[in-house]
């Protein structure tokens, strides 16, 4: 029998290292002790925009059809 892996994504947002990243270090450190794959992102930190109607995503879409 295959076991998968289970996956949880944590998304925080606050650009300072509070009440919500402790929250967020104590669930993690819970769900990866029962065997949890973690990905986090901490959006504060990152480099995101709003949309620039260049259609990236829509020719993104249109080469995945081909395949």
């Amino acid at each position: 029998m295959i076991k998968t892996m289970k996956k949880i994504v944590i998304i925080t947002g606050s650009p300072r290292k509070g009440a919500t990243e402790g929250m967020a270090d104590a669930f993690q450190m819970a769900v990866e002790a029962r065997g949890f794959e973690i990905i986090r992102f901490n959006v504060a930190k990152l480099n995101v925009g709003g949309c620039k109607n260049c259609n990236a995503c829509g020719k993104a879409a249109a080469l995945a059809d081909k395949f």
